[in-house]
């Protein structure tokens, strides 16, 4: 993608000038005629005969559900959506974002617009996250899930969306409460763990580095997220100085600490860690310090102060809350070893790459945060979060036209990313690296 003589980002209409119609400028009749075929064939493709007719059974009087709820749309609207229960990130955030962004509507428009969960399966990458959503809102499960889901979207013609699950275009977490209480046993359980290690449950951080331990059969492709633990020692002594405790979450198939001391627990390789406390401890931790994974979107729904490091791509940079402080992956050529600015990333096509070969065959190095700077990002985090610290007049110019970048390169992908950046890009990565949103 290249810079218009303007300075500014081609938009996905200049793009879609040059190419030939898409599919989604057919009859909306034939549209949604697709859509069913469509949901029809990707069944039988994955069930047997026995489990497709069932299914089939379901879909008829779903579809005069459907239908209905067609008929009703000029006095409340039925959304159905989809809870992806085998990635946390999604489970915790999208319906949230979803939930929200109706609300709003509601508010806005004067007619109900009314939120439906479908979950395919009581099994998920977190059993107490999906029991919260199913047990607080409206849910529909398995077969009649499926098919009230697969009937809605296929006969309703969705209303505009001007939101999108990943990049809210709002900050709609500074201005609404957590969706829903932990219970009291989940309390309870955590509170129990908190006092056999020892933590004050008013002053801990919870602590999740991903790294190739994670995923090693998707390690090419997820390797540009990855970082050494050992690089947050620094900050981690400088926390328990400070009279923090840290719980480092996670996977257990990541790697050990490899120097547990007094203060530092790490979770993710106990034999206590359950799906009940990773929900109960990022409900409540303090500050979460996170590199950018699915665990740290369950503080981030319940509000917590967050501090991403080391965080990529680029066009994913949790920037649409307050409580968010943001240090970006140092991208630079492999080449000349010079920093990569907003509008090179564009350029070269990794502004928003999730592939490590992406970034390989642009010539695109990711240079690791040294331990010092790690620990002055989290300083400055534990400053605006805890301390009511302001930026400086420049320090704040320095923001606005990083961020006026961010959206320009948002906009250029054809999706809401950095339409809202109220967040806060870690003041000391601007002073190191200036040419970043030059």
């Amino acid at each position: 993608m290249r810079i218009r003589a303007d300075g500014t980002l081609p938009t996905m209409r200049d793009q879609d000038s040059q190419s030939p119609p898409r599919e989604g400028l057919v009859l909306p009749q034939l549209r949604r005629a697709r859509a069913i075929a469509r949901t029809l064939h990707r069944l039988r493709g994955k069930t047997s005969r026995v489990r497709f007719i069932s299914q089939l059974v379901f879909l008829i009087p779903a579809t005069l559900i459907a239908l209905l709820a067609r008929l009703l749309r000029p006095i409340v609207v039925v959304n159905v959506l989809q809870l992806n229960e085998n990635r946390v990130g999604h489970l915790a955030t999208n319906p949230e974002i979803s939930r929200l962004e109706l609300q709003r509507r509601t508010t806005t428009t004067g007619r109900p617009h009314l939120l439906v969960f479908f979950a395919a399966s009581r099994n998920s990458a977190n059993d107490a996250l999906l029991g919260a959503w199913t047990t607080n809102y409206g849910t529909i499960w398995g077969s009649w899930g499926w098919a009230a889901h697969a009937a809605m979207n296929a006969l309703n013609r969705p209303e505009p969306q001007n939101w999108d699950t990943d990049h809210p275009t709002w900050d709609f977490l500074d201005h609404t409460s957590p969706p829903f209480d932990l219970t009291i046993s989940q309390r309870d359980e955590m509170h129990r763990f908190l006092d056999d290690q020892g933590i004050d449950p008013e002053r801990f951080v919870c602590l999740h580095v991903r790294d190739a331990g994670f995923r090693i059969k998707k390690e090419r492709r997820h390797s540009y997220r990855n970082v050494e633990l050992d690089s947050f020692n620094l900050a981690v002594e400088e926390l328990l100085a400070d009279d923090f405790s840290i719980i480092r979450m996670g996977s257990p198939l990541s790697t050990p600490l490899t120097s547990p001391r007094s203060g530092l627990i790490d979770y993710a390789h106990l034999p206590t860690r359950s799906a009940t406390l990773d929900l109960a401890l990022g409900a409540s931790c303090t500050l979460c310090i996170s590199t950018g994974s699915g665990f740290d979107n369950i503080p981030l729904v319940f509000r917590r102060p967050m501090l991403y490091v080391e965080h990529a791509p680029w066009a994913h940079l949790v920037l649409f809350t307050r409580r968010s402080v943001v240090r970006p992956r140092h991208l630079v050529d492999a080449t000349t070893g010079a920093t990569l600015s907003i509008t090179e990333a564009v350029q070269r096509g990794v502004f928003a790459a999730q592939h490590g070969d992406i970034f390989a065959a642009a010539r695109v190095r990711i240079d690791p945060a040294m331990p010092e700077e790690i620990a002055v990002s989290v300083r400055e985090a534990l400053g605006l979060h805890l301390d009511s610290t302001t930026l400086t007049a420049q320090e704040m110019a320095k923001q606005i036209e990083a961020k006026r970048l961010l959206t320009l390169a948002g906009a250029g992908l054809g999706r809401p990313a950095h339409v809202c950046t109220v967040g806060t890009i870690s003041p000391s990565f601007l002073r190191s690296h200036p040419e970043w949103a030059s």
